[in-house]
């Protein structure tokens, strides 16, 4: 049986490890999110510690109800003070029943699509522009794997 002294020390010895990509991709789903929620911007994925990393590989937003109203436009971003955007949908595409992925031309993909966002940092959606009004809710499917 091994000492955990000797295996924290031997693994200190080595040096820093580079970072895998775990092999799963992991979906977080939140539904019926309202204008409320939206103007305040809704936390998907909250901050964590532990040198773990998020990278988006995916997404669905369906807006339901009715139109999105009087938002610039909603975006998938990380929870920094200053946000990396995953995606931006400007509000003349947020329209009952709409269905938006990484592949539709009305989803504007940013430099945090495809890259790992900063360590710690969880995700939100969140609104530019006046505060969201309408009868609506959004559903958002949010695919990513960990790095860590």
């Amino acid at each position: 049986m091994s000492n955990p002294v000797q295996i924290l020390q031997a693994n200190a010895n080595k040096g820093r490890q580079p970072k895998n990509f775990h092999e799963l991709v992991h979906v977080t789903v939140a539904k019926g999110i309202t204008p409320g929620q939206l103007n305040s911007g809704y936390t998907l994925i909250n901050n964590f510690g532990g040198g773990v990393e998020i990278r988006p590989v995916g997404f669905l937003i369906i807006v339901n109800s009715a139109a999105v109203g009087a938002v610039t436009d909603i975006r998938l971003s990380s929870l920094e003070s200053t946000p990396t955007d995953i995606v931006t949908i400007a509000v003349a595409n947020l329209t009952l029943g709409a269905k938006l992925d990484q592949a539709n031309a009305n989803a504007v993909l940013g430099a945090g699509f495809g890259a790992v966002l900063p360590i710690g940092y969880g995700v939100q959606l969140r609104k530019t522009g006046a505060s969201a009004t309408g009868a609506f809710t959004i559903d958002v499917y949010f695919f990513y794997d960990l790095r860590g």
